[in-house]
């Protein structure tokens, strides 16, 4: 066994083009593998990124060595301080509509005098958790990004965003009735409800930035699950102010891919009811300064 490769194959139900920008662009990679600082798939490229074993902090250098595009990413894999040199390749094998995924990574023996941590076992307990679990949770879903200009200050747009009087125009975009229902405080559940009360969807504020920043993350549907890919589903609002009284207000979410046609059209439209009741709050703040 020692000095073999270790070998993790896993079939993604996504096609190869998904599965390919997961594993080579900087912004998808943070979402399921590292943050990477900077990244692209170019021979030679040196990269690196941070990782916490034992609670102490290691700094892998890495080259890309090998790529063919939406096919073959390979490179370097060592660590700053410590010795020996490994490699790493990923492979996409399409297969249907599926894609096989094969990680290959040579010479994790080189590392074996770094401690705990770095044993050949560790090694693939991480790979299966990060190539079945993360990777995989990950491409199976798009990333739907979507943003708009709004004539109005970003407290009106929060108005709009967070108060039940107006959530609920906007989120007739998905169904009539359906309505938000959180107080919008971190670590707080947003309630996704019908007309009758029924919950069909349920959230966690886990960032909230009043009138610039708010992410929501969706627990997962089991504990197992969860411990092993915390945090994969997700909606980021973002306002950002380029103007007096004037905003771009952006929208990210992820969802699997056979719903991204149904999610992308009900954002289309509600970003512009958003815009709406938001400019109408604007005016309506003006007309009463000037009544007053």
């Amino acid at each position: 066994m020692r000095n073999e490769p270790i070998i993790i194959e896993e079939k993604i139900n996504a096609p190869a083009e998904r599965v390919w920008r997961a594993i080579s662009e900087r912004e998808e990679m943070r979402h399921w593998y590292f943050d990477i600082t900077r990244f692209w798939p170019e021979l030679g490229c040196d990269f690196q990124f941070n990782e916490i074993k034992n609670g102490k902090k290691y700094v892998h250098l890495c080259r890309v060595t090998d790529i063919i595009e939406k096919k073959k990413l390979g490179y370097t894999w060592k660590y700053e301080g410590i010795p020996g040199c490994s490699e790493v390749t990923f492979e996409l094998i399409p297969a249907d509509k599926d894609t096989l995924v094969k990680l290959t990574h040579k010479g994790v023996d080189s590392f074996a005098q770094a401690g705990r941590g770095f044993g050949r076992s560790d090694f693939e307990r991480e790979w299966n958790r990060i190539i079945k679990r993360s990777l995989k949770d990950f491409a199976e879903r798009e990333i739907i990004n979507k943003s708009i200009t709004i004539n109005a200050d970003t407290s009106f747009v929060w108005q709009a965003l967070t108060e039940p009087q107006f959530t609920s125009k906007w989120m007739s975009a998905l169904k009539k009735g359906v309505t938000l229902d959180s107080d919008w405080q971190e670590d707080s559940e947003v309630l996704w409800k019908t007309a009758d009360g029924q919950i069909i969807a349920r959230g966690i504020v886990t960032v909230n930035h009043p009138e610039h920043y708010m992410k929501i993350h969706f627990p997962c549907c089991d504990e197992q699950s969860c411990a092993l890919n915390p945090g994969e589903d997700y909606q980021i609002y973002m306002l950002t102010g380029i103007s007096y009284n004037q905003c771009v207000l952006e929208v990210e979410c992820n969802t699997f891919t056979e719903n991204t046609a149904q999610l992308t059209m009900f954002w289309n439209q509600a970003l512009k009811k958003i815009r709406q009741l938001s400019e109408k709050l604007a005016q309506e703040a003006s007309l009463s300064v000037i009544y007053y």
